[in-house]
């Protein structure tokens, strides 16, 4: 008897298993439980507790996801926001110092514009050299 019990137990296991693969043991064993609580044997009315369970389950996880991605966004709008005021705050801070002509003031640039003035000031010295260059070479021929 105990053992046909065990069989009937696993062999209605495999089949809550094979039926809704992709329902948790923890669901499959509230509804269970609901179902022998209310000692209803009718396979009609589990279903429709099932149906309205992951139906109101469904409604929260989604409310609770629309409330996340809602508090994302407002995240992401405060970051955005100050990393704006941090940059401009920076550039305002620069520009004081500058007019104040403080010693030893170095304006901190972005890497991009590090680089960019590097480049025009290597740009710069090559036409310097160049022109001078141009200007020795044009004496000696005229000579």
């Amino acid at each position: 008897m105990e053992k046909e019990d065990l069989e009937q137990a696993s062999l209605e296991k495999e089949k809550w298993k094979k039926k809704n693969y992709w329902v948790k043991e923890s669901t499959i064993d509230r509804i269970r439980y609901w179902n022998e609580v209310r000692h209803d044997k009718n396979e009609g009315y589990t279903l429709e507790a099932l149906l309205d369970f992951y139906e109101k389950n469904h409604s929260q996880e989604q409310q609770a996801m629309e409330e996340l991605l809602t508090l994302q966004r407002q995240q992401m709008a405060i970051l955005r926001e100050a990393e704006k005021n941090s940059k401009v705050n920076q550039q305002l801070l620069n520009t004081m110092i500058w007019f104040h002509e403080i010693e030893g003031f170095q304006p901190t640039d972005s890497v991009p514009l590090i680089e960019a003035k590097k480049y025009l000031h290597e740009l710069q010295e090559s036409q310097i050299k160049t022109a001078h260059h141009r200007k020795k070479y044009n004496q000696v021929g005229d000579e």
